[in-house]
């Protein structure tokens, strides 16, 4: 992500918001991304601030008590200077199965975070983007069996 490399599958579960685009690179990439890119690249560039003052706001409701929001400011502080803050949230208030062991609700799940970006452009020849972002994610996990459950087979009853 904006030429940082994730080591982790964890990445896989990170939620996607405010991206400029996505650039799916074929092939090995060790040259130019280093190891574990045999097979290829996924890169995600995400939007950087820009000279006219921009503002976004997106929401949305689904099944099990779900909601999603996003924003997103663009602002230029001076001629050469700029801020962009994009920020979300992502609810899901009731789960669609039921642990009978735990008496939870898996898959009940919430994670929200906020990305600053500030761009400094002193002259045409430099360009300083300094980028921050804090994300967190609240999941109930996963359910095994219910062994001593009516019906064992059926983890999910």
């Amino acid at each position: 992500m904006d030429d940082v490399y994730i080591a982790r599958q964890i990445s896989n579960n990170s939620y996607l918001y405010d991206i400029e685009r996505i650039e799916v690179l074929r092939g090995p990439q060790g040259t130019l991304y280093g190891r574990n890119t045999s097979g290829g690249a996924i890169k995600i560039i995400t939007r950087k601030p820009g000279d006219e003052f921009e503002a976004e706001f997106e929401a949305g409701v689904g099944s099990y008590e779900s909601y999603e929001l996003k924003a997103r400011v663009n602002m230029p502080v001076s001629d050469n200077v700029a801020l962009n803050v994009s920020a979300f949230t992502a609810q899901r208030d009731e789960g669609f199965q039921e642990n009978v062991t735990l008496g939870t609700e898996p898959f009940d799940a919430g994670s929200s975070g906020v990305r600053a970006a500030l761009r400094a452009t002193p002259n045409d020849k430099v360009d300083i983007v300094i980028t921050a972002e804090f994300a967190t994610q609240e999941d109930t996990g996963i359910t095994g069996s219910n062994a001593l459950g009516p019906n064992p087979d059926n983890s999910f009853e």
